[in-house]
């Protein structure tokens, strides 16, 4: 099986390319090819024979995306366009992975047929995105499969959200800064993701799915810190900044049904577990 990824050097990417050869599949990075304005970009010839084409890929900073709303659109919109262009030539299927656009949750646990709604640009590129990939679909019948992920952790992630900014501040000595303390999450280890991703690599797939991906069950931010702090042996000071995100959700977690439905997976590493390993890692760095 020959996968052509976007955004190789990322945490997915990262992770996913280590994943895979791990079970001998092949994993080529597109990423040359989807951001011809970069240097080093490729307009040479595509890979060939490609099963899957994984669009990782994206600007996803939230504070970036209400400071420069236009470009995270562009660049996520373009991104896009070339990607599925890739898997068109190719008459691969496409995978494109998407975020929690479902604004403030209108009930609980959030499903798939719960409404969207746009809290800030980055989400709204998101669902711009996706509406062309469902658009692809219909016209073409490209098979796209769309992922909207909730929160995901684990070693090698880089700062930017709660659980890797905590564990940089403990391997910093640095005082814990908790922005907001109160919202709660939904949290998914990446090798759950990876074990589902991989099922679905293997699936006798077509047509155009959405599927929900996290953990399903929520957590306080508040509560996440000393749970880190506690795996850790040596806490740090916590200090509560008191600056809430801007249209921030209070709580979302995800309801998994259709995944466990349809491909048979559960996620099987609690938090506290997950935690301790991405602890671990950074420890063996």
């Amino acid at each position: 099986m020959n996968i052509g990824i976007t955004g190789s050097t990322g945490f997915f990417g990262t992770a996913l390319s280590r994943y895979l050869d791990a079970r001998g599949l092949n994993l080529v990075s597109l990423d040359s090819f989807v951001h011809p304005d970069r240097k080093g970009s490729k307009t040479g010839q595509l890979p060939e024979n490609l099963d899957w084409v994984i669009h990782f890929g994206a600007s996803k900073s939230i504070e970036d995306a209400f400071r420069r709303p236009t470009e995270i659109y562009r660049r996520n919109l373009d991104s896009t366009l070339a990607a599925l262009d890739i898997a068109q030539k190719q008459a691969a299927r496409f995978l494109y992975m998407s975020s929690y656009v479902y604004g403030h949750p209108e009930y609980l646990p959030v499903d798939e047929k719960h409404p969207v709604n746009v809290l800030n640009p980055y989400m709204g590129s998101k669902l711009v995105c996706e509406e062309i990939c469902r658009q692809m679909n219909k016209t073409i019948q490209l098979n796209v499969m769309i992922l909207r992920g909730f929160t995901f952790y684990g070693p090698g992630q880089k700062g930017g959200q709660l659980i890797p900014s905590v564990i940089e501040s403990i391997r910093e000595a640095r005082p814990i800064i908790l922005n907001d303390p109160s919202p709660q999450r939904d949290y998914l280890y990446i090798d759950d993701f990876l074990d589902f991703l991989l099922l679905v690599l293997r699936a006798d797939f077509s047509g155009y799915r959405i599927y929900n991906i996290g953990g399903g069950r929520p957590i306080q931010n508040e509560a996440v810190v000393r749970l880190i702090s506690d795996a850790a042996g040596n806490p740090v000071p916590i200090k509560i900044a008191g600056r809430p995100r801007k249209n921030d959700v209070s709580v979302c977690f995800a309801d998994i049904t259709k995944a466990k439905k349809d491909f048979r997976w559960e996620p099987q590493t609690d938090l506290e577990t997950g935690i301790r390993q991405s602890l671990g890692a950074l420890c063996a760095e």
